[in-house]
């Protein structure tokens, strides 16, 4: 059985991925700016967690590489994985996937998106992870 949040793409509940859908489905609202919560789980900074028990953060490695660890307990009923682990790759692209489904939805938002996708450098296919800093002023 297929499982979808509204903008993540459709994975099975059990999918290695479903505990990381389950926390882009809080960080990527309709309710706030599209990187405000994406900012927080993205270098430099080390990542962010909700009330709903969902947890996305950076972790570093003895020898200076990352990985990023999701958590999603409140998502344990559906079969969901509790915990993961991802490459950095990985995440990146799932960003940028989900990013892509909400810019569909919400096509009044697109700039705000493509603006988004261009501050983070968030390539399609999880690229260059060093973040494209634009100014604040280009967000707006």
């Amino acid at each position: 059985m297929e499982f979808q949040y509204q903008y993540t793409p459709p994975h099975e509940p059990g999918d290695a991925l479903a505990p990381l859908f389950s926390c882009l489905h809080f960080l990527i609202t309709p309710a706030a700016p599209v990187h405000f919560f994406l900012a927080q789980v993205l270098p430099p900074n080390t990542g962010f967690s909700g009330k709903e028990g969902w947890s996305l953060r950076i972790v570093q490695r003895d020898d200076g590489t990352c990985y990023y660890t999701a958590s999603a307990l409140a998502q344990a009923a559906t079969g969901a994985m509790p915990s993961c682990d991802y490459d950095v790759r990985t995440v990146r692209q799932a960003i940028r996937a989900t990013l892509d489904r909400f810019a569909q939805h919400h096509p009044g938002r697109k700039l705000e998106v493509d603006a988004t996708i261009r501050r983070f450098n968030l390539t399609r296919d999880g690229g260059h992870a060093e973040p494209y800093l634009l100014p604040p002023s280009e967000l707006d």
